[in-house]
C-alpha cells in the first residue's frame, strides 16, 4: 500500500527547478504532484501550453 493516496495510485512528476529540462543535476530536480507541478513558473517552459 506504499504509493497510494486516497485509494488512488500516487503519481509524481519531476520538476526542473530552473526550467531547463536538459539540466538534470540533482540540485535542479524535485518531485511534485501533477497539480503542484502545473502551478510552477517554469511548467511547460518553451512549449505551447494550449496543446
Amino acid at each position: 500500500m506504499g504509493d497510494v493516496w486516497q485509494g488512488k495510485r500516487l503519481v509524481l512528476e519531476i520538476d526542473h527547478i530552473n526550467g531547463d529540462r536538459l539540466d538534470n543535476r540533482r540540485e535542479n530536480l524535485r518531485y511534485l504532484c501533477p497539480s503542484c507541478h502545473s502551478q510552477t513558473e517554469t511548467f511547460a517552459k518553451g512549449r505551447d501550453r494550449t496543446q
